[in-house]
């Protein structure tokens, strides 16, 4: 008779309590705990979108027999996503998954959905009066302490100008006055905290000042109708022509539009302005209109929206595997922005400061790698393109869209680093040295150094696989002609071949090395066979997920008594 204790012993694990859907504000602290029954010894992982948690400064996992926990300190808005915990043991598995939404904290207005930059910038031109000559730049910024601020005209920076600056509500107004005559100059304007840094509009003025008032002019209006699904980001994107400072308003259906969280207005500069349905749903629907004021008078673009339910529509919504990150480059640099996309077979297209990038150009490069990695290359990049860049994916039945954003921010260069580069030659970019195999244990730490040497200053990119390094344990130290990769905790899914890859407007070079990780394998897999036969007994295993990375001569379980 086989007694309940044993049957128990043959089953899988059974869930108690499993975490709840959750939305939470960013900076908040996140706790899911799950409890479980099983008799049998059992392993768990914890993994969001698919990719596996690994513990780090933020993440804890904390493990009793029958109780798993994650905790995430320091929520940011790239945390969301589809968290699940899997719990297996010899006889079976079970899942269970949550949605966890990380929201902004409320501001007054935002440019642009940007996870990884505690600075937000804006673009605006505020209420100016023609005689005042008067440049405005506006900048909202996340962080807790105020940022610093640097001014720039034509490249070089300013100490001594007739400029306010008013602080207060996280947002920051640079007023640059000239009482006697705007010169023909470019205004650019640094914002930088202890986190990072990023730029206010540049703004250029043509320096004169009998210019005819003429009304502003629409040079591509809204589109007719515009079609989109609950949850999809929107954005409604026009284009003007207008010398004059001038200020804009959204209506939908006769009823001005607040510029909030959910509404956001948008200047990416070069006249081109959006309004940004940032999660639509069906009330949303109805007549957009955008009406654009300055002293030579008004024009005005509208267009009919309509949100449809999700319910009708097919569920493949592409996701976002990897998202861009933010770059803070010089003039004259190359900069490369990769977002990883699932299904493969997904339509992409790209937007620099709200235009669609329809082909490639000399200076703009786009590609699709066959595992999903989209890449933009932008050589040589210039003013016009700081500010917003996004990835959108459309579904292949061309109903949903996901989207992505990240901010370029182009950075001046210093007249005394100009003409020290008038005495430099152009170089192609080269390594110095090479990268080398090596062989790790789990938990320690790798560094990976490389030396490099070209002429624009190259940008460097950390490779695994083919693919970004953006891993929560991983730490990459840059300056000028050395990369250091630092690896802290490494563990069995980060082996594989390593890349450092270097590129600037006059070419590339790459170097490699595989890194092994090995550790304890794990215990055979499956239940044991057992043969009986006139000398004994043969006990055979299957081989074990993990082999440790090495190839195993054996097993040793020790006070394991078989008796016949």
């Amino acid at each position: 008779m086989v007694s309940h204790l044993e049957c128990e012993k043959d089953r899988a694990p059974v869930f108690h309590s499993i975490p709840q859907d959750q939305t939470v504000t960013e900076g908040a602290s996140l706790r899911l705990t799950c409890s479980f029954h099983s008799q049998t010894g059992c392993w768990t992982t914890w993994d969001r979108n698919g990719i596996v948690c690994v513990p780090s400064h933020r993440i804890v996992m904390v493990e009793s027999p029958n109780t798993k926990c994650l905790q995430i300190s320091g929520l940011s808005l790239s945390d969301s996503g589809f968290y699940r915990i899997t719990v297996e043991n010899d006889y079976g598995r079970v899942e269970a998954s949550i949605h966890l939404k990380v929201i902004e904290n409320p501001l007054s207005s935002t440019v642009s959905h940007n996870d990884n930059d505690p600075i937000r910038m804006k673009r605006q031109i505020m209420k100016n009066s023609l005689d005042s000559d008067m440049v405005v730049l506006t900048g909202q910024y996340r962080s807790e302490i105020y940022p610093s601020l640097k001014v720039y005209f034509d490249n070089e920076v300013q100490y001594e100008i007739n400029y306010d600056q008013i602080m207060g509500n996280k947002q920051t107004i640079i007023r640059i006055k000239d009482n006697t005559q705007l010169e023909a100059r470019i205004y650019c304007c640094i914002l930088q905290s202890i986190s990072g840094k990023t730029s206010a509009t540049v703004a250029k003025s043509s320096g004169n000042r009998n210019r005819k008032i003429l009304p502003p002019k629409v040079l591509e209006h809204l589109p007719n109708s515009v079609t989109s699904f609950e949850g999809c980001e929107t954005d409604l994107t026009l284009r003007i022509d207008n010398s004059l400072p001038f200020t804009y308003v959204w209506l939908r259906n006769g009823i001005a539009i607040e510029d909030c969280n959910e509404f956001r207005y948008i200047d990416h500069g070069r006249g081109v302005i959006s309004l940004r349905i940032v999660d639509p749903f069906v009330l949303d629907s109805g007549t957009y209109e955008c009406i654009i004021a300055s002293a030579g008078g008004t024009c005005r673009t509208q267009s009919r929206v309509k949100i449809m339910e999700t319910d009708c529509v097919s569920k493949s919504i592409p996701q976002i595997m990897m998202y861009p990150q933010s770059y803070v480059a010089e003039q004259g640099s190359v900069v490369i922005i990769c977002a990883h996309i699932v299904p493969l077979n997904c339509e992409i297209k790209w937007k620099v400061c709200g235009i669609v990038i329809e082909k490639d150009s000399d200076n703009v490069q786009m590609k699709t790698n066959s595992d999903g990695l989209n890449i933009l290359y932008i050589h040589n990049v210039t003013y016009d393109q700081c500010g917003e860049i996004q990835c959108m994916a459309t579904a292949p039945n061309h109903t949903m869209t996901t989207t992505a954003s990240s901010m370029l921010t182009v950075t001046p260069i210093l007249n005394d680093k100009k003409k020290s580069e008038n005495f430099t030659a152009i170089h192609h970019p080269y390594f110095l040295n090479t990268l080398e195999n090596c062989r790790v244990f789990a938990g320690s730490t790798i560094t990976l150094e490389v030396k490099f040497h070209g002429y624009p200053e190259p940008q460097i990119i950390w490779m695994r696989t083919g693919r970004p390094i953006e891993d929560i344990n991983a730490s990459i130290a840059t300056k000028p002609g050395c990369s250091i990769l630092t690896m802290n905790g490494i563990n069995a899914n980060q082996s594989g071949k390593y890349a450092a890859f270097i590129i600037n407007n006059y070419g590339s070079d790459i170097t490699s090395a595989s890194v092994t990780v090995e550790g304890p394998p794990d215990p055979p897999s499956g239940k044991p066979s057992v043969a009986l036969e006139s000398q004994g007994i043969i006990v055979n295993w299957c081989g074990p997920p993990y082999d440790g990375g090495c190839m195993i001569s054996g097993f040793l379980k020790p006070e394991t008594l078989y008796v016949h």
